[in-house]
């Protein structure tokens, strides 16, 4: 078994839950010809927003890994609704120091996703208001701290921006029309958190 903190050539399954975030949406200039914020959140895990993720990854060298991560989150709304997100993102990890135990380094990721609303009622579960899809990048700054020669506690800070395209949804009576057929870009959401989460290496 090679030594905590030895990951040349070895494998990685991850999973992470988002410890603390800040959340805000930029509109595009409209008339005012400004840029401008709206639906600023800040939290902890569960307050809000309840995030997660799973990656895997291989080494290719002592200073590189590369790999894939799904996510997802869950954001509780007004009147029984809640926002359902889910994304994957490929994903390259750069190592900066060697020093056996704890391994810092940096990241950057590239993907897409997709979220839907939902109200519970009566009568079941059913989608309400547009449905969205964005392409979405982000990047960051962490290390592992391998407590045995397979599992490391991981923390990581980062940033993450979503162009938001939204369709609507088609009356429930009728057929849809071109505006509930057609995306469109509608804002960005930009994001920075810290997450804990824990890997096992093989």
């Amino acid at each position: 078994m090679p030594g905590s903190g030895d990951i040349a050539g070895r494998g990685r399954i991850a999973f992470d839950l988002e410890a603390a975030y800040w959340q805000g949406t930029v509109l595009t200039p409209q008339a005012q010809g400004e840029l401008w914020l709206r639906d600023q959140t800040a939290g902890v895990f569960g307050y809000r927003r309840i995030p997660g993720g799973l990656s895997a990854s291989f080494a290719l060298s002592e200073y590189l890994a590369i790999g894939g991560r799904v996510d997802w989150a869950v954001e509780p709304g007004p009147d029984a609704t809640a926002t359902l997100r889910g994304g994957f993102s490929p994903f390259a990890q750069v190592f900066f120091a060697r020093d056996r135990n704890v391994r810092p380094f940096g990241y950057l990721r590239f993907g897409a996703g997709r979220s839907n609303t939902l109200r519970s009622a009566d009568d079941g579960v059913r989608a309400v208001g547009p449905r969205t899809w964005y392409p979405t990048w982000g990047g960051g700054l962490g290390t592992h701290v391998f407590i045995t020669e397979a599992i490391s506690f991981d923390a990581k800070a980062g940033i993450d921006q979503r162009w938001n395209l939204v369709r609507p949804l088609a009356p429930a009576s009728g057929e849809a029309d071109v505006a509930s057929s057609s995306w469109r870009y509608r804002d960005t959401t930009i994001s920075t958190s810290f997450a804990v989460g824990f890997s096992h290496w093989f």
